[in-house]
């Protein structure tokens, strides 16, 4: 069996496009490059984000961070889960409480 090398297109994605699919990850980061520009977002990719505390603006900011495909995003919170969070958590559960 031979082996043939994807071009950069089509391991990216490119290939959903012929079949009439939308690119739905390449629309996103076009959008986002249209935004920041093409450093900013290359040094996106290589932050490391610490967030203290998962109340309704923690959980907030690590899934818009976590969208905007920064590097890795770690989320440190000392309290417990309760009844309260999850009006403002929304990766909360029943059973996470």
């Amino acid at each position: 069996e031979i082996y043939v090398a994807q071009d950069w297109g089509e391991w990216m994605g490119a290939w959903r496009a012929e079949e009439g699919r939308v690119d739905e990850e390449q629309d996103r980061l076009s959008r986002a490059q249209a935004a920041f520009g093409g450093d900013t977002l290359a040094k996106i990719k290589d932050l490391n984000v610490l967030i203290l505390g998962c109340r309704g603006v923690g959980v907030e900011a690590a899934k818009n961070l976590i969208l905007s495909n920064v590097g890795s995003v770690t989320v440190w919170d000392p309290a417990p889960a309760s009844i309260e969070d999850r009006g403002a958590n929304f990766y909360l559960t029943a059973s996470s409480v």
